[in-house]
C-alpha cells in the first residue's frame, strides 16, 4: 500500500537554524537541502513529504514528543552524489528548504570543509579504493 497527499501535517516544534543551502533532488524533483551538522536527526518538511508516493512500509509514527513521523529509505541526490538516509518529518521554518541534512548525514562523509565565508563545501568520500573529492556552492 502508498500512501501520499496530506498524510503529514505541519508540526509544532521547527527546525529554525541553517548553515548552507545547496540545490540536490529527491524523487526526480529539485529540492532546496539546507545543511546544519548541529541537527541531531536529518529532516523532511510536510509541504515536500506530501508531494511523495512513499510506502507504508517506510513510515513510523512515533509519539515521543507528540505525533511526529519518520520516513526511512529517501534517496537524495546531490550532484552525482546520492545517498538513502532517514528523515523525521518536521516544519521547517528558513526559507523555501525542503530537507536539512543534520550530523546522521555528517557522519557519513568522513572529512569535509564548510566554508560559510566562501559558502563552499567539499567532500571526501572513500569509495572503492578510491578517495574522492566533491565540491558544492551555496545556492
Amino acid at each position: 500500500m502508498e500512501t501520499s497527499n496530506e498524510r503529514f501535517p505541519e508540526t509544532h516544534s521547527t527546525c529554525v537554524c541553517t548553515l548552507f543551502n545547496i540545490k540536490g533532488s529527491l524523487a526526480g524533483r529539485d529540492i532546496i537541502i539546507s545543511i546544519n551538522p548541529t541537527e541531531r536527526n536529518n529532516y523532511v518538511s510536510p509541504k515536500c513529504a506530501n508531494q511523495l508516493v512513499i510506502l507504508e512500509s517506510n513510515i513510523v509514527e512515533t509519539n515521543i514528543f507528540g505525533k511526529q513521523y519518520d520516513i526511512s529509505n529517501l534517496h537524495i541526490n546531490i550532484g552525482d552524489y546520492t545517498f538513502t538516509s532517514q528523515f523525521t518529518v518536521k516544519t521547517l521554518s528558513f526559507n523555501d528548504s525542503d530537507i536539512v541534512l543534520g550530523s546522521p548525514w555528517m557522519k557519513t562523509l568522513g572529512s569535509f570543509i564548510l566554508n560559510t565565508k566562501k559558502k563552499v563545501l567539499n567532500i571526501f568520500l572513500q569509495e572503492k579504493q578510491n578517495n574522492t573529492s566533491r565540491c558544492y556552492t551555496e545556492t
